[in-house]
């Protein structure tokens, strides 16, 4: 969604922003506020649901459901560059562009995928979250972005206010 969260930032629409993409547009400023590792997430009747140690070489040809290149296609391109470092393939069974879409897609035992670890917080009856090993620089990152000229005080305390909340996830 960030194409659509610089469109609206760009025409006042909105005045702050989560996006995944720090150069969105030169007009926007932004602060990285969060930097999170990746989470194997399973439906819980799958092998990898109660494997020791899943590693990444585990979803060579698994059923995979993906995020997908439409509405910014951030995460597609890191998850290309992480399985393509392994490398392991998986076989793509269904990209979409919404995380917790993915993670019901799971719950139905589609297939397994890779999401950021914050999801975890989602809660489904089916649904396993794994930790796996994943390269450091292959990291899910969120950006408060802000439009030109937006230093009203209430925007500024609301600005501080997400940063405050989300303090415990910026990158060192």
């Amino acid at each position: 969604m960030s194409y659509e969260i610089v469109e609206a930032l760009l025409s006042g629409r909105l005045d702050l922003g989560l996006t995944r993409r720090a150069e969105i547009n030169p007009a926007i400023e932004n602060i990285h506020v969060v930097s999170e590792t990746f989470m194997l997430a399973v439906p819980a009747d799958h092998q990898l649901a109660t494997a020791p140690c899943p590693t990444l070489e585990d979803l060579h040809g698994e059923r995979y459901v993906g995020h997908s290149a439409d509405r910014g296609g951030f995460l597609k391109e890191a998850q290309r560059g992480l399985f393509a470092s392994v490398p392991v393939t998986p076989k793509i069974v269904q990209e979409v562009s919404q995380t917790h879409t993915i993670l019901a897609l799971v719950n139905r035992g589609i297939g397994v995928a890779l999401v950021p670890a914050s999801s975890r917080a989602m809660k489904m009856d089916n649904l396993v979250f794994r930790e796996i090993a994943v390269p450091p620089q292959y990291r899910s990152d969120l950006y408060l972005a802000f439009g030109p000229k937006r230093r009203a005080p209430l925007h500024m305390r609301v600005r501080e206010t997400i940063l405050e909340a989300l303090s415990d996830f910026r990158p060192v």
